[in-house]
């Protein structure tokens, strides 16, 4: 169970290219193989996460989207990542 939500702003327009600012905040949880319905809602297993990128979008490639992405944990639960630098290729959602 995920949710997502991101906040983009257009910086530069031309006709070939695009660029977006964004922040953005993810929310989730999961069930343990196995598990119960209640492993959602267990603390242990919800991640939040928030951070901010930068959308690079060419308009002569199919509105192609190149993603950098920097996020960090809300909760800094014991022996969960902290955040880190993502690279992507099209829209994340």
């Amino acid at each position: 169970m995920v949710l997502n939500s991101e906040y983009r702003y257009t910086i530069y327009d031309k006709d070939w290219l695009a660029i977006q600012t964004n922040i953005f905040s993810d929310i989730g949880s999961w069930r343990n193989p196995g598990g119960s319905l209640n492993d959602f809602i267990k603390e242990e297993n919800i991640r939040i996460y928030s951070g901010f990128g930068l959308r690079f979008i060419s308009k002569k490639i199919y509105n192609a989207t190149f993603r950098i992405d920097y996020g960090f944990s809300v909760l800094n639960t014991k022996g969960n990542s902290k955040g880190g630098l993502v690279f992507g290729i099209g829209q994340y959602f």
